[in-house]
């Protein structure tokens, strides 16, 4: 099947191809599975050595980004180290000669998109390859493709190939600044932030299409890793573009993290895609709000980060027309912290602290107030102390000694799902209701029942030793026994 697509000399020189043929054979998943090492020299022959055309070039690209694609061995094995070098330079030179021949090649999406695949093909492995200078001439191709494609996306933004070269960009600037080791200085001074907020409120609403899904999956990772730095001397400026790009990224977030939210509930244990946008979602949320409450503490007379705080604020935190997100949180937090992540809650489990730690993280920083006071009573009103303690100690927070901490043991706001979080609070409590403070007395139970409830109590005192809910706390019973203060009693 190979070899239908040239013809050799007795010497194995190739004195014809078809370009076409190969491309043809090129779409054939079980074509690239069986390419090997000297039928890819073949091509890479061809691409590097003969006279061809620029379209007859990219075609040549496009099967390359195919095989090695498809053929992850070959892509690792082979073309990595034999090709990866070869591949930037040959890439950087045609698009130049592009640039030379076709004034409007930035229009000729079909051409670019092979083109910067494969530069993320070569990205993805062979780094370790490529010396530093040509690393930077690869980063200025993606910052010029980039920014153009950002200018012009309002145009074209409905053009499937448009869509599709966006795609293979951001996945280029992804993988640069994650496997790269100077990646992050590259990019982070570039203004890409406020650029990739553009793309996902440019592309929402075609979020539920194949490409429009990829936009916003590989701009919200690429921007995941520029929120990612979260020590204050390599955080990102945010917020020194308008308002209204700002206001509208908020109103997407929200949408794109309700959805996720109800798919996770719809179909908990099914959904691992969902989860990972979501927490993804919640790093994003978490880096911008907190940067928006430093910013209002550093500035408080200003009007455009009191309003961004105050709008972000408005769309996560409870209310009557919305409580969804904050029950869901809570949710998370309750069986994180009552049933020790037994799996029943969304998010993936793995990270379960870091996630915990980011809804706390992101609740604290949306109920500011500039009396502190007002600000530790309303996080904990939504959180309870059961809940938030831990997150204030870590982070070094000290409670005003005036804020009455038994009464916000735990949540109190009047937008808890109190049906679902009693479930949960059950798994420690019992059906025991927060305010109960009394019962029957012990003389009315039978001796089975009264180790029944022994055992219970038992239980309650060791998760509370676990939650940490109170300092020091011990439980009395596990001390009581190692201290031989019960007596055997006989069967």
């Amino acid at each position: 099947m190979f070899n239908s697509w040239f013809v050799e000399d007795n010497q194995g020189k190739i004195v014809s191809y078809d370009v076409k043929s190969l491309r043809r054979l090129g779409r054939d998943q079980a074509f690239c599975n069986s390419v090997s090492e000297s039928q890819l020299d073949k091509v890479f022959d061809v691409l590097f050595n003969y006279e061809t055309g620029l379209d007859q070039k990219v075609e040549i690209i496009a099967t390359i980004s195919n095989i090695v694609l498809v053929n992850r061995h070959l892509h690792m094995t082979y073309f990595i180290p034999r090709y990866s070098k070869r591949s930037f330079v040959y890439c950087d030179k045609l698009i130049k000669q592009f640039e030379a021949e076709k004034s409007d090649f930035r229009y000729d999406f079909a051409s670019l998109v092979p083109i910067y695949r494969i530069l993320f093909l070569t990205l993805y492995g062979g780094l370790e390859q490529i010396c530093d200078a040509i690393i930077n001439d690869v980063f200025g191709i993606l910052l010029d493709g980039f920014k153009c494609y950002v200018a012009i996306m309002d145009d074209h933004s409905n053009v499937p190939m448009f869509q599709l070269l966006v795609v293979e960009i951001l996945k280029c600037l992804y993988t640069l600044h994650h496997k790269y080791h100077s990646g992050s200085e590259l990019v982070q001074d570039e203004g890409f932030s406020d650029d990739c907020l553009k793309i996902i409120n440019q592309f929402v609403g075609v979020r539920h299409t194949e490409n429009g899904h990829l936009i916003i999956k590989n701009t919200l990772n690429f921007l995941l890793l520029l929120h990612g730095e979260r020590e204050e001397s390599k955080s990102i400026d945010l917020y020194t573009g308008s308002i209204e790009l700002y206001l509208e990224f908020f109103k997407n977030l929200d949408v794109l993290l309700k959805e996720h939210l109800e798919t996770i509930k719809r179909e908990p244990g099914k959904s691992i895609v969902a989860c990972g946008f979501a927490v993804n979602m919640l790093v994003v949320l978490d880096h911008m709000a907190s940067s928006l409450k430093r910013d209002v503490e550093q500035n408080p007379e200003s009007a455009k980060f009191n309003q961004l705080l105050t709008e972000l604020a408005s769309l996560i935190l409870p209310s009557d027309g919305s409580k969804f997100v904050y029950n869901e949180f809570i949710q998370y937090v309750a069986t994180m912290i009552f049933s020790g992540a037994d799996g029943s809650s969304f998010f993936d489990l793995k990270n379960a602290g870091f996630t915990k730690d980011l809804i706390l993280s992101i609740l604290y920083s949306l109920t500011y107030d500039k009396d502190i006071v007002k600000h530790q009573n309303n996080f904990l009103e939504l959180v309870g102390y059961v809940f938030g303690h831990k997150y204030l100690e870590n982070h070094s927070i000290v409670l005003d000694p005036s804020i009455d901490i038994k009464s916000v043991q735990e949540p109190t706001s009047k937008y808890l799902d109190t049906d679902d979080y009693n479930r949960k609070r059950a798994g420690v409590f019992g059906n025991i209701p927060a305010d109960q403070s009394g019962g029957g007395s012990v003389d009315d139970l039978t001796e089975e029942e009264k180790e029944r409830e022994a055992e219970k109590l038992f239980v309650l005192f060791e998760r509370m030793e676990k939650l940490g809910t109170f300092e020091n706390f011990q439980n009395p019973v596990k001390q009581w026994q190692q201290e031989g203060k019960f007596e055997e009693l006989k069967e």
